[in-house]
């Protein structure tokens, strides 16, 4: 959690054994608060190249820890569906939402 801070402790070894001599450095919690939203979340993408729909409305959400795998046959709109989520390619329809706040990439 936010505020909290990391103790780190220096230990020494005496003849009545193993002991704390102080602490030797403080440092805060950096660590963001974990977010309730998902990590990314797509509703309704559309693309269309030259009359051809690669996605149609496609929804697509990730949440946090989570690993995922597009599997499709070719021309199923995999990498399509990745460059409009990193921005290589601008999206004709839907909305995308990274963290909670809504994202447009401009290419």
């Amino acid at each position: 959690m936010r505020g909290l801070s990391t103790k780190f402790w220096r230990t020494g070894i005496s003849s009545q054994g193993i002991g704390v001599e102080g602490i030797i450095e403080t440092r805060p919690n950096l660590r963001p608060e974990m977010s309730t939203e998902p990590l990314l979340r797509m509703e309704g993408l559309t693309k269309v190249f030259s009359g051809h729909v690669a996605l149609d409305n496609v929804n697509f959400q990730l949440e946090r820890g989570e690993v995922h795998s597009l599997v499709g046959e070719n021309g199923a709109g995999k990498s399509t569906l990745i460059k409009i989520m990193t921005g290589a390619y601008r999206r004709d329809g839907g909305r995308m939402w990274l963290e909670g706040s809504e994202v447009s990439f401009n290419t």
